[in-house]
């Protein structure tokens, strides 16, 4: 069957697309956008719709269906802090009358609320960070869970944990990001979970810029990303650059970098193709559940130093085992390690070509995902026929 509307036409009804929240661009809304290609069309529901104008194009603009959680005054500032009112607002959706609910969720999308006849895949970017291995990362580093004493803070996250668990066994079927995603599902919810890699544009990428004197890094400052690791080993090599592209937030931190560190918060997709293209190499020491810049990094035929826990040992090929490998890979986790890899790489970056980094890039193409997905969707719609129910030809 064809990745498109047949897929949604199998089902008997309309479908339903449920997302955690729209605040602003990221990977996941950019998932969320190849998923209403495949699945066009489709009604988006969230639990809170802040995302801006400019952006919408990328949603076919499609109506927003909201939960109540949308209706509170300043829902857009604070949300992040309601984490125990989201289970309820993602049970709220009204999702009567969807044939097919597709749920990408790194949250509380997956526990939507469908009835025995509906079909609902759901795609798992993770199981919650923040309230399963990284639990007391994030709350060192939220001023509100740290006021929170912890003989409530602590059954609190526990009954979450409870109802992630239990919420995760609603969908129809579970679809894991990675492999590295996929035992966490089986770890913290018990399911096996097959693995759809995400969409990345990866045609986006196919100019070529000359290698400048500089590495680059991107993310968000969190504790999964481990950038201030990054930034230390760099503050031990003073000699080379670092160029961290990220979100705004990190303009508050820019007194505290060293003078090899710059920080561009803003920067146009064009400009980010670019500074990706020129880099010696893109680095990276965090646990990443894929790695969409590791990809994108690639495409632009810029090679990959990486930490090896995560999922980035599926996406580079280190010379360890490949005739055509597309970056390192490395155990350390100190920034005294991160610098020693760094400083010892430059010989092995010089055997590594760009067009084997964009070849490996090609498996994560778009176009990929669009059909790999519908397989899986109308698979799973096939299993759950009634038995002696005739398939429309």
């Amino acid at each position: 069957m064809c990745a498109g509307s047949s897929t949604a036409e199998g089902t008997e009804g309309r479908t339903a697309v449920v997302h955690d929240w729209l605040i602003s661009p990221g990977g996941a809304e950019a998932v969320l956008g190849v998923l209403l290609d495949v699945h066009a069309p489709a009604d988006v529901h969230t639990l809170i719709d802040r995302y801006p104008a400019r952006c919408r194009e990328s949603l076919h603009y499609r109506e927003i269906h909201t939960s109540w959680l949308d209706r509170i005054p300043g829902a857009g500032r604070w949300y992040r802090h309601a984490l125990p009112l989201m289970p309820a607002a993602a049970e709220s959706l009204d999702l009567r009358g969807y044939g097919l609910v597709v749920s990408d969720s790194h949250a509380v999308a997956k526990g939507a609320i469908t009835d025995p006849s509906q079909v609902h895949v759901a795609y798992c970017y993770t199981p919650m960070r923040y309230i399963w291995d990284l639990r007391h990362e994030y709350i060192e580093r939220s001023a509100v869970a740290r006021r929170l004493p912890p003989i409530l803070r602590e059954p609190l996250m526990s009954r979450i944990r409870l109802w992630d668990r239990i919420a995760a066994q609603r969908p129809s079927r579970l679809v894991a990001c990675s492999h590295f995603v996929a035992r966490r599902i089986h770890a913290y919810y018990g399911r096996s979970a097959p693995v759809i890699h995400p969409p990345v544009p990866v045609e986006e990428f196919s100019g070529e810029s000359p290698c400048a004197d500089y590495y680059v890094a991107v993310g968000r400052p969190a504790p999964n990303k481990r950038l201030e690791v990054l930034v230390e080993a760099f503050r031990r090599l003073p000699e080379r650059k670092l160029v961290i592209i990220g979100p705004a937030e990190w303009e508050r931190r820019r007194h505290a970098l060293p003078d090899n560190v710059t920080v561009l918060p803003r920067l146009s997709r064009p400009e980010y193709r670019d500074y990706l293209s020129g880099a010696r190499a893109l680095v990276y020491a965090g646990t990443e559940d894929f790695g969409i810049a590791l990809v994108e990094a690639q495409a632009a035929g810029t090679p990959v130093i990486a930490y090896a826990g995560g999922a980035s040992p599926e996406i580079v090929r280190p010379p360890d085992g490949s005739t055509a490998p597309t970056g390192l890979l490395f155990d350390g986790t100190t920034a005294a390690e991160i610098a020693a890899t760094i400083e010892a790489a430059d010989t092995r970056l010089a055997r590594i070509s760009p067009n084997a980094c964009r070849e490996n890039a090609n498996r994560f193409s778009t176009r990929r995902f669009k059909d790999a997905w519908a397989r899986m969707v109308d698979e799973v719609i096939e299993e759950r026929r009634p038995r002696g129910h005739a398939r429309a030809s």
